[in-house]
């Protein structure tokens, strides 16, 4: 059974803003920020009427936080995941198929996995499963190095947001070694965004990509590709 950890509580701080008019005090509403504030006044002349901001450190859960504890805890879990070397990850169906419809179709049909409470994906390491089911419990980031494979997982199992972090991390670290690994993985999964920064990255830095090995791999293996980036990039000059 492979442990995940939950996150440590965050401070947050309390916004509470009331209304001073008359020499009345009225409190208007109170929500939370995430940096903390000092203490100002505003006052608008034309009723005389002062709003008095007022901010409050506090500390304690959040729902991510929770999320996180239930994820780590296994309690009251109902399914099993198994990636690859048959490591295991307790998890929670009511989850799972909230956030994925694919792991909704699994416990909807009378599938195996359904049947078993087990849901093995053996061509998933246990790092990539472990960062995915944190993702899900809590929308949390996720580490660059590891990008493109919960990219992979995410687009398999139609988890939206997972997808478009990935997506994020990707384009940020696009540079001459990876960008055609960067290219055939938004091929791969159908990204039009992700393709379209990576032929724009080739485009814009073709002196620096021609003599590297990704160009040279583009050339033998992609050629269809290869004859699209010099057209476009010929049109950029023109």
């Amino acid at each position: 059974m492979t442990e995940i950890s939950s996150s440590s509580r965050k401070a947050q701080f309390q916004v509470v803003i009331s209304k001073i008019s008359s020499n009345k005090l009225q409190h208007l509403r109170t929500f939370r920020i995430p940096k903390p504030m000092s203490r100002q006044f505003l006052i608008l002349n034309e009723n005389d009427t002062e709003f008095n901001f007022t901010f409050y450190a506090v500390t304690g859960p959040i729902i991510a936080d929770d999320f996180a504890n239930i994820l780590s805890s296994e309690e009251y879990s109902d399914v099993t995941l198994v990636a690859q070397g048959g490591v295991t990850f307790k998890a929670h169906k009511v989850i799972l198929c909230a956030r994925s419809e694919v792991f909704a179709a699994m416990f909807r049909n009378d599938s195996e996995e359904s049947r078993k409470n087990c849901i093995e994906i053996k061509d998933m390491d246990a790092s990539v499963m472990k960062e995915m089911l944190t993702n899900i419990y809590t929308d949390s980031e996720i580490p660059k190095e590891m990008a493109a494979k919960l990219f992979s997982a995410a687009n398999k199992y139609a988890l939206f947001n997972l997808q478009k972090i990935c997506e994020e991390k990707l384009i940020n670290e696009i540079d001459e070694d990876c960008v055609v690994d960067t290219l055939m993985l938004a091929e791969q999964h159908s990204s039009e965004r992700l393709r379209n920064e990576a032929i724009d990255f080739f485009i814009h830095n073709i002196k620096a990509v021609n003599d590297t090995e990704s160009w040279k791999i583009l050339q033998e293996s992609y050629h269809e590709l290869y004859v699209e980036i010099l057209e476009k990039t010929i049109e950029e000059l023109l």
